[in-house]
């Protein structure tokens, strides 16, 4: 008898045990569980894939060539480099908002001494604030853009959100619904809305020491440590979740939209945005990402 009870007891054990066994969880749920927290601050915009872009690896040049571009910051963390990636793509990204003034973000106490450092390295090598460039969006307000994906594609201002509450409608949802709207005035509002947004999280990042979106980045570069990354469709759409490379989407078109073209600066610089964005793309190893940014605007 007490060997049946204690054979009892270990199968009741057992089956405890499995029961409160859990299955360890994917690279997509942890995603969509950042993605989806009702408190999150800068809700990602939805952005469609071009699907007949380009997405080819760098071509090798020589034996010892990756085709990376060259790190100017491998002394930050990849959270101080998210931090500095997003804070100068907002400064990029200001000099398309219809406001006059722009916040900026001059107290940050989670990130205080890299930000001194960047604004002295950023005053020492000359470079003032952005100025105020005017955009050339007649093709974009065409319906034939608009309410066809594969075009609008092309566009990812189209996709940001008409609203800060979420990502729909879009732009070109809501002038595909709205034949009478002012399509520059819709357009220019959703700029600022996403500028905003991006202040938010960097206000987030700056008291907090960190944000749901950069944990979103942080699980996507323990899983292309992993398991690697492809280049395809589907993982430019899980770029495309995270604030970093939906911004790089929208300088690359907006700087393709400029009545006038710049040059990228200072090769060399170490503070631009360019830089930043170069050295998070080499960590992830997703150099073919460009290839895709530059047909995304070469095709228009």
């Amino acid at each position: 008898m007490k060997r049946k009870l204690t054979i009892y007891a270990v199968t009741a054990t057992l089956f405890g045990c499995a029961g409160s066994y859990k299955r360890p969880e994917s690279f997509e749920s942890k995603m969509a569980r950042y993605k989806s927290q009702s408190a999150e601050i800068n809700k990602v915009p939805d952005m469609q894939v071009l699907t007949n872009a380009s997405f080819k690896k760098p071509a090798r040049r020589g034996p010892a060539s990756t085709g990376k571009r060259k790190d100017l910051h491998l002394e930050h963390t990849n959270k101080k480099l998210y931090f500095l990636t997003l804070l100068t793509q907002y400064s990029e990204l200001s000099k398309y908002s219809s406001s006059d003034v722009v916040p900026t973000i001059d107290i940050c106490p989670s990130f205080h001494s890299i930000l001194v450092d960047h604004k002295d390295k950023f005053e020492a090598e000359g470079y003032a604030r952005p100025s105020k460039v005017k955009l050339s969006f007649e093709k974009v307000y065409s319906p034939a853009i608009y309410k066809n994906q594969e075009e609008f594609s092309k566009y990812p201002e189209l996709m940001l959100p008409v609203t800060k509450e979420d990502v729909h409608p879009t732009v070109a949802e809501y002038l595909s619904r709205n034949s009478d709207a002012n399509s520059k005035e819709v357009l220019k509002s959703a700029i600022d809305i996403h500028l905003s947004k991006t202040h938010d999280e960097l206000k987030e990042l700056c008291d907090t020491g960190s944000s749901n979106n950069y944990y979103v980045y942080e699980n996507l570069i323990t899983h292309i440590n992993k398991q690697g990354f492809r280049p395809g469709p589907e993982n430019m759409k899980t770029l495309l979740k995270t604030s970093i490379f939906t911004n790089v989407a929208l300088i690359k078109s907006f700087k393709n939209s400029q009545k006038t073209t710049r040059g990228r600066g200072i090769a060399s610089s170490s503070v631009t945005e360019d830089s930043y964005t170069d050295a998070m793309v080499n960590r992830l190893g997703v150099e073919w990402s460009n290839s895709y940014f530059d047909s995304m605007t070469s095709n228009r």
